[in-house]
């Protein structure tokens, strides 16, 4: 399994977009998942001083941080992040792509549980027939979105090879289940 984290800072959230260019700021210097977890620690504060803050703590060159956080890569990239999530339908967070099937909100971990193991259970199929990893999951990810996307929306196809390269991940190189956590920071 793999969970692949997207940038959606909603709108009315004063400070997500500052969050999540600072989240990007320290992912370029290969520290994302921790800057995220430290982040969550300070919803009371999310100031530019307390990003910055953090950048010390965790021992990143501050200088590049600021650059990094200033620069219209890092907007770019949350700018792209948003209309994936917009294309697949996403409107609030947190909201998740497992395989391509979306899940609105914050659910139990047994309700992931079981819909992970449902996905791991239709991967298998598919590859006792006979195809690759990535070739299933991607089978799969174009059949749930089929069924939960409006096929008038286009680029459903586009949207089912949604690209986990390049944003944060944890877990398995060739995972059986990919899910694309949709999220903003405050």
């Amino acid at each position: 399994m793999l969970v692949a984290f997207r940038h959606f800072p909603l709108n009315f959230h004063a400070n997500a977009e500052p969050a999540a260019k600072a989240a990007i700021a320290a992912q370029n210097q290969g520290k994302f998942w921790e800057y995220h977890d430290k982040i969550f620690e300070s919803q009371d504060d999310l100031s530019t001083t307390r990003f910055e803050a953090i950048a010390k703590e965790l021992g990143l060159n501050l200088e590049t941080f600021k650059k990094d956080m200033k620069a219209q890569e890092t907007e770019f990239q949350i700018k792209g992040d948003m209309v994936i999530a917009s294309k697949a339908g996403i409107e609030g967070t947190p909201a998740f792509l497992v395989n391509g099937r979306k899940i609105v909100g914050a659910l139990p971990f047994e309700t992931f549980k079981t819909i992970i193991d449902t996905e791991i259970s239709k991967i298998n199929s598919l590859l006792k027939d006979g195809k690759s990893i990535p070739q299933a999951r991607g089978e799969m990810s174009l059949f749930n979105m089929k069924k939960s996307l409006d096929p008038n929306s286009g680029g459903i196809e586009t949207l089912a090879r949604i690209d986990i390269e390049g944003a944060p991940g944890k877990g398995a190189a060739d995972p059986l289940v990919a899910i694309i956590e949709f999220s903003d920071f405050q």
